[in-house]
């Protein structure tokens, strides 16, 4: 996981409002496949070395755009601005959405489909509340997140174990969803060369 804020790159997977980029912005922290694992280094290190220059997500700092992130999370302090969070976070699950297909679409050489895209859960953390929001393309290319949906928080004991409890869950979901990555995504690219 990065500690620190993540610019998005490239700008051409920034969503559009009337024929205009919304204006990049960071995100806060980045949960991803890290390579720190055996498993998920060796896909890494094997789509390396067919498509050196493939990038995986829309980071734009090198840790992260060649790992495939699981989760993104936009933090403020309790007098921030939840919408401001709000924009933030659909900013970035459109652009890593836009990226997955563009990812898919490049390793199988076709058009990859918006609806074979698995949704991205995402937070917004404001204070001491986490809102959870999931993100996913529609046929059209047209981004939804749907929330908030309340997971939890830090400002009570109570709320804690929710909130352990919500990220237990998305860590089973990230395991569906790495699967579902190295069979639709990366199993593309990775078959090409068999």
């Amino acid at each position: 996981m990065t500690g620190h804020s993540v610019a998005l790159s490239p700008i051409g997977l920034l969503p559009t409002v009337n024929g205009k980029s919304i204006s990049p912005r960071k995100i806060d922290l980045a949960l991803r496949y890290s390579e720190s694992h055996p498993t998920v280094a060796a896909t890494y290190g094997r789509l390396r070395q067919i498509a050196p220059t493939a990038t995986l997500s829309q980071a734009s700092d090198a840790t992260n755009r060649d790992t495939a992130l699981a989760s993104i999370i936009e933090v403020k302090s309790s007098a921030g601005d939840y919408m401001e969070a709000t924009v933030q976070l659909g900013t970035w699950a459109a652009a890593g959405l836009e990226k997955l297909r563009r990812v898919a679409a490049e390793v199988s050489g076709t058009e990859y489909v918006c609806e074979r895209l698995w949704p991205l859960p995402c937070w917004t953390v404001v204070g001491h509340v986490w809102t959870l929001h999931i993100a996913y393309k529609e046929k059209d290319g047209a981004v939804i997140v749907l929330g908030p949906f309340v997971s939890g928080g830090t400002a009570s004991h109570h709320d804690v174990f929710i909130l352990l409890d919500t990220l237990r869950r998305l860590n089973e979901y990230a395991d569906e969803y790495w699967a579902w990555f190295q069979r639709d995504i990366l199993s593309l690219a990775l078959d090409a060369e068999v």
